[in-house]
C-alpha cells in the first residue's frame, strides 16, 4: 500500500502526508494514538480534519489495501469544501494558525 500512498501524495503538493510504521515501538505508539486505527486493521489511512482533536478523524482505508485510484477519490471526497491557507494548503478545521 505504500508505493500507491506515496504516487497519490505526489499529486497533492497542497496536503501533507505522513507514512507511519508500526513494526517498531516509536510508530506503533504513534498509530495507537489514532483510535480506532489498529483495531480497524492495516492498511490504515485517515484525514485529519480537525486541529483541535487528533481523535477527530476520518477513516478512508480500513484494513484492505485499495487501488490508487480509489485512495484518490476519497481522499478527493475528504478535502472538498476545506479552506487553505495562502500558500494553498489545506488546513484542518480549527486551525487558527493562517
Amino acid at each position: 500500500m505504500a508505493p500507491r500512498f506515496k504516487q497519490v501524495a505526489k499529486n497533492y503538493k497542497h496536503a501533507k502526508f505522513g507514512i507511519v510504521y508500526v513494526d517498531k515501538k516509536p510508530g506503533l505508539k504513534l498509530a495507537q494514538s489514532f483510535g480506532g486505527v489498529m483495531e480497524q486493521g492495516l492498511p490504515s489511512v485517515i484525514v485529519l480534519k480537525d486541529a483541535t482533536s487528533a481523535t477527530k478523524q476520518v477513516s478512508i482505508v480500513k484494513g484492505e489495501p485499495v487501488s490508487a485510484s480509489q485512495l484518490k477519490a476519497s481522499i478527493e471526497q475528504q478535502v472538498a469544501g476545506l479552506s487553505k491557507d495562502d500558500k494553498g494548503v489545506y488546513v484542518r478545521q480549527g486551525n487558527t494558525e493562517l
